[in-house]
């Protein structure tokens, strides 16, 4: 009976006391000075550039400027939380951390690229935030503006772009099913995107769009494997890929060989903590016990923001 575990965690959730909740932070807003919607710039190595940015508050406002590393999720590149410590091209960037806004400023951000600085894309962001609340007792909603910054180092050459699949295998997801796993890294220095396709035994197991791989990340192309049988299997995963927005025509990377699906795969799969329980008898009523908790929570979630904005929820100003 997993699904009732599930529910008892929404409940605790919901149940929970919280600080006091407060009016929500000032609006932000921030882009490029120029209009763009993001930054992309041409240096070469040892170059300092300005990154004139533009932002804009509803109500004077104490304004957070952070900067962030690039990141490759399993979807798409983006980029990640803001730290103390950045590194990658989120080093090159100086910019200041906080500033006083009435209405519009324009803040002078600056890169410097690194003497020993590769031919290649490098990417980072500026992240711009209302000053969060000084008492900690209190909720503060605040929103963030997230500004990429694209740096494509010079003399950069011919892109030639470099994409290896590193292993295939066969894994289990916490809803029960057994997916093809392919590991894929972007080896080289710029950024791809790709196509990916996959055959299990000569037939075909689906293809993935693969979204912005970011120079020295990695990230994972994986097809949904229903029914995976027990003992050995030819498995071929194909990626078409090339430097976004060259005419260059696509590279191929291929990995072939086996992939084995153990019985003990099949069992961790069968005991995954969301696998559905087929029963007749507990199927109906553990998804109307999964479908209630989810309803509840969400009613919870809906009544705390009501709360924490200072406004009614939808049904109450209905009720009212």
């Amino acid at each position: 009976m997993r699904l009732p575990i599930l529910a008892l965690a929404a409940l605790s959730w919901a149940a929970i006391t919280l600080p006091q909740p407060a009016a929500a932070a000032p609006a932000v807003g921030a882009q490029p000075a120029d209009g763009s919607p993001f930054f992309t710039v041409t240096a070469e190595p040892g170059q300092k550039l300005e990154l004139p940015l533009s932002v804009a508050v509803e109500s004077p406002a104490t304004v957070e400027i952070a900067v962030a590393e690039a990141q490759t999720r399993r979807t798409n590149g983006g980029l990640s939380y803001p730290t103390d410590d950045p590194g990658g091209a989120a080093a090159w960037i100086d910019a200041p951390t906080s500033i006083e806004v009435t209405d519009r400023a324009t803040v002078r951000a600056t890169l410097t690229v690194p003497p020993e600085t590769r031919p290649g894309h490098h990417v980072a962001g500026l992240v711009v935030s209302p000053s969060k609340a000084a008492d900690r007792s209190v909720i503060s909603l605040q929103s963030r503006t997230v500004i990429a910054v694209q740096v494509q180092v010079e003399p950069g050459g011919e892109a030639i772009p470099e994409l290896t699949i590193s292993g295939v295998e066969a894994v289990t997801t916490p809803r029960g099913e057994i997916e093809l796993h392919a590991k894929v890294e972007n080896t080289g220095r710029w950024l791809l995107h790709g196509d990916a396709a996959a055959t299990i035994n000569g037939a075909t197991a689906g293809d993935k769009r693969l979204g912005t791989i970011h120079p020295g990340h990695r990230t994972a192309a994986t097809f949904a494997w229903p029914d995976a049988p027990t003992g050995d299997h030819d498995v071929i995963v194909e990626i078409s890929y090339s430097v976004p927005g060259d005419a260059a025509q696509p590279q191929v990377a291929r990995w072939a060989g086996t992939v084995t699906v153990t019985p003990a795969l099949q069992a961790e799969a069968e005991t995954a903590p969301f696998a559905a329980d087929d029963t007749p008898e507990s199927d109906a009523s553990e998804r109307g016990t999964f479908w209630l908790w989810i309803a509840l929570a969400a009613l919870a979630s809906g009544l705390l923001l009501g709360r924490a904005t200072g406004r009614k929820t939808p049904e109450l100003e209905r009720a009212a």
